[in-house]
């Protein structure tokens, strides 16, 4: 006879079943994920090396590749460059602080092409006018009412621009004492060259105009960097204005820039410049002074400027060529 014990003992052995299957088969369950887990690890440890040497070895190929483009560039410059630009008086400008990768090399190159390498012209910290004291000083320097620190700073560089450009064709200027007044001053200054005068521009001078955008703290902008870079594609803007200004002609100017240590992209100072339709063939360019090539395509543009016009060369935007082209070959009598 079944009696309400037999029922109870039944109803635990079927609930006591159901809970060993159920831990037996979570158990199994859990061991095949665990298994299929762990091939799934293995398979992508396995894939991540690979792709790391992988990796390694493209880092490997692109470094020699980049050794081997620089010494080429280098030995063809050595063998083609020298003389290039031999008597031309070539003036470097840039700012103080922001002195650009490349910019002793590409003295050394200019050397190496006997060039007439005048002294650096470097426009100090105090050219920012960041102080009043500075403000007022560069007003009286200019014999000008005081202005805010951005028209202030336009004027002085359209007036260094003037005596620059009167000065390298050989004409007179009535500003001829600015810039040994502002190197008194301290707001620019000379240095290096093979002449005895620092501020003397001699005829038939070309300027090179040579900066880099500041670095962004870990790619991100921020405002001093901002503020500064404001500051340097102004004074780019305004002295390339102001030295091709009230010319028919193509003026001996060339601009230069190099990438900042946490940039990669080019062109960033003189893009602006390239797209100017009143500067158009009046200047050229070249926006990777930092790479031998760009070194090499400033030489030979330098040279240009004084033979077949102007142009814009490098691998930002606005480049139309690495390098000048050569010149169309005379036509035989």
């Amino acid at each position: 006879m079944v009696n309400f014990r037999y029922h109870i003992v039944s109803l635990v052995a079927v609930f006591l079943a159901l809970a060993i299957g159920v831990v037996m088969g979570s158990t199994v369950i859990d061991r095949v994920t665990v298994e299929t887990l762990e091939r799934q690890q293995a398979r992508l440890d396995g894939n991540l090396t690979k792709a790391r040497a992988e990796n390694n070895k493209l880092s490997s190929d692109l470094d020699n590749l980049r050794q081997s483009s620089n010494q080429l560039t280098k030995e063809i410059g050595e063998r083609l460059l020298p003389g290039v630009l031999r008597d031309v008086p070539v003036l470097l400008i840039g700012l103080r602080g922001n002195e650009p990768a490349g910019q002793k090399e590409l003295i050394t190159a200019l050397t190496q092409a006997s060039a007439r390498v005048q002294p650096t012209m470097w426009l100090t910290e105090r050219f920012k006018l960041a102080k009043s004291d500075d403000q007022k000083a560069l007003a009286g320097l200019l014999e000008v009412e005081e202005k805010s620190a951005t028209r202030l700073r336009r004027l002085g560089l359209e007036r260094i621009g003037a005596v620059l450009r009167l000065l390298a064709i050989g004409e007179p200027t009535p500003d001829s004492g600015l810039l040994e007044s502002l190197s008194n001053a301290g707001f620019i200054e000379f240095d290096g060259g093979d002449t005895d005068a620092p501020a003397t521009i001699l005829p038939g001078t070309r300027v090179l105009l040579m900066a880099a955008p500041e670095d962004q703290a870990d790619g991100e902008p921020n405002a001093p960097v901002v503020a500064a870079n404001k500051v340097i594609e102004e004074t780019f803007g305004v002295l390339t204005r102001s030295l091709v200004d009230g010319l028919d002609a193509a003026t001996d100017l060339l601009v230069a820039e190099s990438v900042a240590t946490d940039q990669i992209e080019r062109a960033r100072l003189v893009e602006s410049l390239r797209d100017d339709k009143a500067l158009v063939g009046r200047f050229s360019s070249v926006d990777n002074l930092d790479e031998p090539i760009g070194r090499m395509a400033i030489l030979l543009a330098l040279h240009d400027l004084g033979v077949d016009g102007t142009g814009h060369y490098g691998s930002g935007p606005g480049a139309t060529r690495l390098l000048p082209a050569l010149p169309p070959p005379v036509p035989s009598i």
